[in-house]
């Protein structure tokens, strides 16, 4: 595996209702990978779950979004920088393309670990709002495709994109009336714009600040020690900022090679935060407190035993569950303390739901292991998938949906009731 690998991330819904069935973002409705289905088939035949439908998509590490029936996602077509970017709509029962929006040129990847765009599209109420893989910001009508607004994040802030290789990863978060990214700051302009804040409805700037470099993860809204914050977890570490206008409140550095911060932090009860990033940087336990007008950080503890350098963790019952490099393991977040581990999945995505995880490797193999610290328990598995797959699953209505890097999407059945 490249040590440059372009990670696709991520978008979190709070301000409107969604249906029950929807995966409005990436990871989610609340971007921590927990699904409240149940009932999932635990016996399928050598090809795996029942094939609802299969899809001709593009290149591209971007997630799937599912909302009221509809299917969302970003992909490249065509040979090199000739190429385009789309956003895609696909109805959500039979496959078929309902509208596309085409987002930009294609992104280029320098480093050889594929073209196309990396973040996730997010649904809220009638938009849809999108990153390509270029940073232009799209807010679109997401019943017809229609532009309502544009923003060119590398125009407007000069960033490199992370890495330093011109990708832009943010997927878009949404919390009330506002959409947050990840832009990424110049180091040579210190042009104040890592972190911004836009309107929803009109797309008007409200705030740009802070000069981290940009990394691989996106913005997720918490509450810690009683305070509604965003987190940011950029190429130089985790900046938590109030949302109303990008306010520092607290800081944790966390530096890795190639600013490859992909991973997203995991809030955990207690006000903690569980950090981890690849490249042998390890993992920590973060626990914040307030103190007086501010906030304070302390390092509970600090490790390698769980090391992830693209894929997020599922928190279950107390218990953390993720790769460590290319081994499948559940950790204690108390003490950092290995549960157990495997080495048979090598690595890959994670989605839990009725207390077990779906898992989904990196050449397409499709599994389910049930979430518990007392020994790893696989019930089933199967390929499912050709090509890389490093794009996490999507569970709306008793439905996966998965897409390789390249060409594929396919929507399978997976619990009783689909």
């Amino acid at each position: 595996m490249s040590r440059r690998l372009p990670v696709l991330v991520f978008s979190l819904l709070f301000s409107l209702p969604l249906l029950a069935g929807d995966w409005p973002q990436f990871r989610g409705p609340n971007r921590d990978g927990v699904s409240p289905e149940t009932g999932l088939l635990t016996r399928w035949p050598e090809s795996g779950p029942p094939v609802v439908w299969k899809a001709k998509g593009g290149k591209g590490y971007s997630g799937i979004a599912v909302s009221e029936g509809r299917v969302y996602t970003q992909w490249a077509e065509g040979e090199g920088e000739k190429g385009n970017e789309y956003v895609v709509a696909l109805d959500a029962a039979t496959g078929k393309e309902a509208w596309r929006f085409r987002s930009d040129s294609v992104y280029v990847d320098p480093s050889g670990n594929g073209d196309g765009p990396r973040a996730t599209p997010t649904v809220d109420g009638n938009r849809l709002f999108v990153m390509s893989g270029r940073g232009k910001l799209h807010a679109l009508d997401k019943k017809t495709g229609k532009l309502l607004w544009q923003h060119d994040l590398a125009a407007m802030a000069g960033s490199v994109g992370a890495g330093g290789e011109g990708s832009f990863c943010s997927s878009p978060l949404v919390e009330g009336d506002r959409v947050f990214v990840e832009i990424g700051a110049d180091k040579m302009r210190r042009s104040n714009s890592s972190f911004a804040a836009f309107d929803k409805a009109t797309g008007k700037i409200l705030w740009t600040v802070e000069n981290d470099p940009a990394g691989f993860s996106a913005p997720q809204a918490v509450t810690l020690a009683g305070v509604r914050q965003i987190l940011f977890f950029s190429g130089s570490g985790l900046a938590a900022l109030s949302p109303e206008d990008g306010r520092v409140y607290w800081r944790h550095p966390w530096k890795t090679g190639y600013d490859v911060n992909a991973v997203l932090p995991v809030v955990l009860p207690g006000d903690r935060v569980f950090l981890s990033s690849g490249y042998d940087v390890g993992n920590a336990l973060l626990q914040i407190a307030r103190s007086g007008e501010g906030f304070t950080v302390r390092e509970v503890w600090k490790n390698r035993n769980l090391s992830s350098l693209f894929s997020s963790f599922i928190l279950h019952d107390g218990y953390l569950y993720g790769f460590h490099k290319r081994i499948f393991k559940c950790l204690d977040p108390n003490t950092g303390e290995e549960k157990w581990k495997d080495d048979s999945f090598n690595i890959g995505s994670l989605v839990l739901a009725g207390g077990r995880l779906i898992v989904l490797n990196e050449t397409g193999e499709l599994g389910l292991v049930e979430a518990t610290p007392a020994a790893f328990k696989p019930l089933v598995r199967a390929k499912v998938l050709s090509g890389r797959t490093i794009t996490v699953p999507a569970l709306a209505d008793g439905r996966l949906y998965l897409r390789n890097n390249t060409d594929e999407i396919v929507c399978l059945k997976i619990t009783e009731g689909a």
